[in-house]
């Protein structure tokens, strides 16, 4: 019978157990895998905005005004998403929107009206949003178109209580407003129902102007 020579691993490699990894081959895996932390930038951020600005200046020869426009002017897919960004970081953040439009907390005591007039003149409040909580009032007692034939009822006979829950459940912004030009700007209001016969007077005209 032919013989097989098959080749015998040496001593050495039978003995010799499966190479392990050291501490610091398991601290290079780890730090390359790609659940490890996200690296910390080397700048603070003061660092990032004036290399921020000094690039949009210096290199780009642009202010940050006219990098708004042009970017508000493009209708493109890809700087659509970049405008939605913004207007997301700018209208949709709390504290961003606060530090232009709170007096409390903006230092920019001299611009803050001007930006608070131009945000209204854009909205149009009047012409939309006031409007459509008057209309929907009007759709409720005692708001609703004049009767002929109705009850007349006087003031000291209204609930109060009643009438400010409906004031403030249909037109939120409109007595928002009317409570804000109506505060005293010195002393203490004499009570939750000192304006609402005012307020009722008011929202009863404007109804029946619609």
């Amino acid at each position: 019978m032919e013989q097989l020579n098959i080749p015998m691993a040496s001593s050495s490699e039978v003995s010799s157990p499966p190479p392990t990894s050291s501490p610091e081959d398991s601290r290079f895996q780890s730090s390359s895998s790609p659940k490890c932390a996200k690296r910390r930038s080397p700048y603070t951020d003061n660092e990032k905005l004036d290399l921020f600005f000094e690039h949009l200046n210096k290199k780009l020869n642009w202010t940050f005004e006219e990098f708004l426009i042009a970017l508000t002017s493009k209708s493109d897919y890809k700087n659509t998403r970049r405008q939605q960004s913004v207007g997301k970081a700018t209208y949709l953040n709390t504290s961003v929107l606060q530090h232009f439009l709170n007096r409390k907390h903006t230092p920019h005591k001299t611009l803050l009206p001007r930006i608070r007039r131009a945000l209204l003149d854009g909205l149009d409040i009047g012409n939309y949003e006031l409007r459509e909580e008057v209309l929907e009032l009007g759709k409720h007692s005692p708001f609703s178109q004049y009767q002929s034939d109705a009850e007349l009822t006087g003031f000291e006979n209204l609930d109060l209580s009643a009438l400010g829950e409906l004031m403030g459940e249909y037109t939120p912004t409109t007595i928002k407003l009317l409570k804000a030009i109506t505060a005293p700007k010195r002393g203490k209001s004499h009570g939750c129902f000192e304006h609402i016969p005012r307020y009722v007077l008011i929202l009863a005209v404007l109804c029946y102007t619609q």
